[in-house]
């Protein structure tokens, strides 16, 4: 193994160390809180310019789906639950999501799973009562504030079944890899 990929290992699994210390406390907290904290804290998509707007050259519109919304910082979805394990992978929950819409054809994709592993992330989504991998997540130029709570800067990309699933709905090619934006998240 290279110093470079060996930097970008131990990097991420600090990151990931991090991300866990954060995770478990807001789950202690969150088991402490009353019953009407509905939130964890949020998700925010800041999307890609450009691949929202090549989208909005097809027709097709691209809007959140409750509880989820847009802001002046890009698309918040509410964090609902967070499981890591003692080998810092894990998951975290998230209600709301996005429609895609051309006229009559839309592509619902919902309840988010952010899915943390020792070398690979990705967001899988509902589309129906089918799971859906929609996005790979890279966190190699993450950057985590707020003591462990915030993780930010997190690159996200279209995952080949959501490439597959876009192309299918609206008969256009969109591929994998396409930038979607860059995500934070943060617990309170």
């Amino acid at each position: 193994m290279s110093n470079e990929s060996t930097i970008s290992v131990g990097f991420s699994r600090r990151l990931l160390a991090s991300f866990a210390a954060a995770a478990a406390i807001v789950l202690t907290l969150g088991v402490a809180a009353s019953a009407d904290a509905k939130t964890l804290g949020s998700t925010t998509l800041k999307p890609d310019k450009a691949t929202f707007e090549a989208l909005a050259d097809l027709g097709v519109a691209v809007t959140p789906v409750k509880p989820a919304k847009a802001g002046k910082k890009g698309i918040a979805f509410p964090i609902t639950g967070a499981k890591l394990d003692k080998n810092l992978t894990g998951s975290i929950d998230h209600k709301g999501g996005l429609k895609f819409a051309a006229g009559d054809t839309k592509l619902v994709v919902k309840n988010f799973v952010v899915k943390i592993g020792e070398e690979k992330s990705k967001l899988i989504a509902y589309a129906g009562k089918q799971k859906v991998k929609l996005l790979d997540l890279d966190l190699g130029d993450a950057k985590v504030k707020n003591g462990g709570k915030t993780v930010s800067n997190v690159k996200a990309s279209l995952a080949k079944p959501g490439a597959e699933a876009l192309s299918a709905t609206f008969g256009a090619d969109i591929e994998k890899g396409t930038p979607i934006g860059k995500v934070t998240v943060a617990f309170k």
